[in-house]
């Protein structure tokens, strides 16, 4: 396969709805709006062709380096590969894809978090967090790491950017969710801030307001 024929197909399947999104999310002008479940499945197809990986990585269009980053996040990838792509990246999806499909140990994670969590960059910033979900969802995270991630959250949260606000709402979510002895702490915590308390949540989705998020989730795994 070509990387002309991949362009073609991704153009075929744009959507201007996706493109709106996909523009205030960071995306390039030439970005196309081509569905996430499109490239999904398309990911599928090209895994092993690193040559066609880098082609598309190279070009201008986000949707390409977002399909791009769905073939290559499951990879194996050296400390040096993976913070040079994220470092390259300027859009929220693909940060977010490699972070989460990261098979970085937790001492390479830590040390990228303390790289970019006070970076100027809010991308950078948010990348830390996707990586501090990882570490709190692999129940990788020490009581002391905790704590610090909880007492950066009640002193930044509100004064952070959508980009990295986002994930440290969903770190102090996911604690509340997965660590029986920080619930209360962080359904508090999330009650104290208020961020997402007036948010109507789309007809069966969870509200990201963190006390109902912590609440909802942590009934449906005790199930």
């Amino acid at each position: 396969m070509k990387i002309t024929e991949v362009i073609h197909d991704l153009q075929s399947n744009a959507n201007p709805s996706r493109r709106k999104v996909m523009l205030r999310n960071g995306g390039a002008e030439d970005c196309l709006g081509v569905n996430l479940g499109y490239l999904r499945q398309y990911a599928l197809k090209l895994k092993n062709n690193e040559d066609l990986l880098y082609a598309l990585w190279s070009t201008d269009i986000t949707d390409a380096n977002l399909l791009a980053a769905m073939a290559y996040s499951d990879q194996p990838c050296t400390l040096d590969e993976f913070q040079e792509l994220i470092e390259q990246s300027t859009y929220i999806e693909i940060n977010d894809e490699l972070c989460f499909k990261s098979s970085l140990n937790p001492k390479d994670k830590n040390m990228l978090i303390q790289l970019w969590i006070d970076s100027e960059y809010p991308l950078l910033r948010r990348s830390a967090w996707d990586l501090i979900i990882t570490l709190i969802l692999d129940k990788n995270a020490t009581p002391k790491q905790i704590n610090t991630w909880l007492k950066r959250i009640k002193k930044d949260m509100l004064k952070e950017t959508g980009r990295a606000q986002e994930t440290m709402n969903r770190a102090l979510s996911e604690i509340g969710i997965h660590y029986d002895e920080y619930t209360e702490e962080c359904i508090k915590l999330g009650e104290d801030i208020g961020l997402y308390k007036d948010y109507k949540p789309s007809k069966g989705c969870t509200s990201p307001y963190a006390p109902i998020w912590i609440n909802v989730l942590r009934k449906k795994l005790n199930k």
